[in-house]
């Protein structure tokens, strides 16, 4: 199995999170908070895990 990766920019990186959020049709604030009230589908569930994964690659550069 070959080893791949993704380089991104801090902009594709936004525009990704947005993207994720427009999906949900919620804001990050919304997503965050439904998510601390374990509120939320398991699809937005998984576009929280997202948007997480890639602010922490974004704020780690």
């Amino acid at each position: 199995m070959a080893i791949t990766f993704e380089v991104l920019e801090q902009t594709e990186i936004d525009g990704r999170i947005d993207r994720l959020l427009k999906s949900v049709q919620l804001s990050l604030d919304e997503i965050r908070t439904r998510g601390t009230h374990y509120a939320l589908s398991p699809r937005e569930q998984g576009v929280l895990d997202q948007i997480e994964d890639l602010m922490y690659l974004r704020d780690a550069a």
